[in-house]
């Protein structure tokens, strides 16, 4: 008789320890892929900031090019003072509008009171 309980207690125990492996399979499953997501969510907003880096930095110089054409070859460095004023304004607010995107992309803001509902 005890030989039998022992047998029933040591069943018991290897069917308690295969439901706890079953169901440690799917949280491992879950967490890996969470970390994968994360570090695409990662390579993703670095291309995504680097790209509009180069984007910026190439049509700052075509426009840099095109100011300088336009006054070596064709106004002899007589611009109008509204056309260096327009060039110059568009060229901050670029730079401040691609640094924000960027920076609102790259860091969203953590919103306090949407995690307690």
């Amino acid at each position: 008789m005890p030989e039998n309980d022992e047998t029933a207690v040591a069943a018991q125990i290897a069917g308690l320890a295969d439901q706890l492996q079953a169901e440690a399979q799917p949280k491992k499953a879950m967490d890996d892929l969470a970390v994968r997501d994360l570090e695409q969510d990662i390579r993703l907003k670095n291309q995504y900031a680097v790209g509009l880096l180069l984007i910026l930095g190439a049509q700052m110089i075509a426009t840099d090019v095109l100011v300088y054409f336009y006054a070596a070859l064709g106004r002899d460095w007589d611009i109008p003072s509204g056309v260096i004023q327009g060039w110059l304004a568009a060229t901050v607010v670029q730079l401040i509008g691609v640094v924000l995107v960027v920076t609102r992309y790259l860091f969203p803001r953590r919103d306090l009171s949407s995690d307690s509902n």
